[in-house]
């Protein structure tokens, strides 16, 4: 799945319930909860991706070290 753009926390947090809910269901996560539970989400999901694509990055440079 790709994230769409999480914002910073910073962002998140001046962020509207109804804004972070739309978020949250772009990137196909679970639209319950209050405020912070939804941001919590959405912030462990963007930790998530982030270490995919550095697992990937790195998968990539050790392939291009092979050749």
């Amino acid at each position: 799945m790709t994230t769409n753009a999480i914002p910073t926390t910073s962002l998140l947090n001046d962020m509207t319930l109804k804004q972070l809910r739309s978020l949250a269901k772009t990137n196909g996560l679970t639209q319950k909860g209050r405020k912070a539970e939804v941001i919590a989400r959405l912030e462990t999901e963007r930790a998530e991706h982030q270490v995919v694509e550095q697992q990937q990055a790195r998968r990539k440079r050790y392939a291009e070290a092979q050749t």
